[in-house]
């Protein structure tokens, strides 16, 4: 993103404000944002990113005293609220902090993730089937009886095959994202929930999404 554009996504908003310089606020940004630029001109910053692997957004505007972030991923916020909050503590800055929380950006998140871990979800399906549509094949020499999603797994069986052995790392890395999703999610409202992880990874196991938008959505008692 070159710009600060509006979006249509729901953005939660984070707020720092204190006696913190442009200099130290943006060396905050920095250590959260590699791609963030070493130098800058003018009284303020402002920048814009979004995540090439979801399209998730952050926005970013600072100046003296004052910090502004706004993103659809509670767990980009997060980051930047543990980062800023140690920082100013080490070289002993009051910071007050306030945010503005939108549920429904975690449900949007979710929605953004649901072809990846729905497709994880399949690809063990798809990939049962390959040696019996393979020695079907070979017993029948037309196959053009069989119902197109089955042709389908037989043209790409080679790719299926190979992103199955990739499958433990890539459903890790899905999952994570989501554990570290629920927990800020009740982070931010104060809530440990980490006793419910085991319960999370049982409905990641069983992946079905209105499962899972409904386990986010229970209160935490």
């Amino acid at each position: 993103l070159n710009q600060m554009d509006e979006e249509k996504q729901p953005l939660n908003e984070l707020k720092f404000s204190g006696t913190f310089s442009l200099n130290e606020v943006h060396s905050w940004i920095s250590m959260c944002l590699p791609e963030v630029p070493s130098r800058f001109q003018g009284d303020d910053i402002s920048y814009a990113f979004r995540n090439t692997f979801l399209g998730t957004v952050l926005y970013c505007y600072a100046r003296k005293g004052e910090g502004t972030f706004r993103s659809d991923s509670l767990s980009t916020l997060s980051i930047l609220k543990e980062v800023i909050t140690k920082e100013a503590t080490i070289r002993k800055i009051a910071v007050k902090i306030s945010f503005d929380i939108k549920d429904d950006s975690v449900a949007y998140v979710l929605k953004l993730l649901h072809p990846r871990l729905d497709y994880q979800r399949t690809l063990a399906q798809k990939v049962q089937l390959v040696e019996a549509l393979k020695e079907l094949k070979m017993q029948e020499e037309d196959i053009a009886f069989l119902a197109q999603d089955y042709k389908e797994v037989l043209e790409n069986c080679d790719e299926l095959e190979r992103d199955y052995k990739n499958q433990p790392r890539r459903l890790e890395f899905l999952h994570t994202i989501v554990r570290d999703l629920y927990v800020d999610r009740f982070k931010f409202k104060g809530q440990d929930v980490r006793h419910r992880i085991a319960n999370l990874n049982h409905i990641l196991e069983q992946y079905d999404l209105d499962r899972l938008l409904l386990f986010f959505a229970e209160p935490v008692v």
